[in-house]
């Protein structure tokens, strides 16, 4: 998985209990750091 599919999974999630949890899987699996994971998910919006 991608950083950016990371990002977009988290994203999708309905619900910010769901987001916070499926974030904290994805994170995990990913090895993203929360300021890797800020820039992704920045850029993801733009």
């Amino acid at each position: 998985m991608t950083k950016r599919e990371t990002v977009e999974a988290a994203l999708r999630a309905t619900t910010a209990r769901q987001a916070r949890r499926r974030l904290g899987e994805l994170v995990a699996a990913s090895g993203l750091t929360p300021a890797e994971l800020d820039r992704e998910a920045e850029q993801a919006w733009h």
